[in-house]
């Protein structure tokens, strides 16, 4: 992945984690990204994207394997898939309160073939009291949109 910017120096992957270097004057505020989808493709090109604007990013295949990796290690924003074989974005985000994992927030996103899937995430927010900031998104995701919404939730308040 090719990214052109005034800080740009490249990515740098170390096992499933991605980080870049940026000039200060160009950083935005630092996170730590869980990225978490079934298809390795979105998974590589979301992680290299967040790691270009500056975010530290792992990836995760599934609800299950992200947990593990919350359990390992500190993460500031989740990214999830909502449809997954092992555990489901749903699934991981009642996990995650559960848990008491201490996110600034959560992206959904779902590949909007089904539109129930909007409809059971909306109902399942009203139904669920959490503090957790979260949205849901279509893929195919925006990069930009992607990035100014964690940028959004990194200085957002738990509701």
């Amino acid at each position: 992945m090719v990214l052109s910017g005034s800080g740009y120096v490249g990515p740098k992957r170390t096992g499933r984690t991605w980080t870049r270097t940026v000039k200060a004057e160009d950083r935005p505020a630092h996170a730590k990204i869980l990225i978490v989808d079934d298809v390795p493709e979105l998974r590589n090109v979301l992680a290299g994207y967040l790691a270009s604007c500056g975010h530290e990013t792992s990836t995760a295949a599934d609800g299950m394997e992200a947990l593990s990796v919350l359990r390992s290690q500190e993460t500031h924003v989740l990214v999830t898939d909502f449809n997954m074989r092992r555990l489901d974005g749903i699934g991981l985000f009642k996990a995650v309160y559960e848990a008491g994992f201490a996110l600034k927030g959560i992206v959904m996103m779902s590949g909007g073939q089904h539109p129930q899937q909007k409809e059971e995430f909306d109902r399942f927010i009203k139904e669920f009291s959490h503090p957790i900031p979260f949205i849901f998104m279509d893929k195919p995701l925006v990069a930009d949109t992607l990035c100014e919404v964690i940028q959004s939730m990194l200085g957002a308040t738990a509701r």
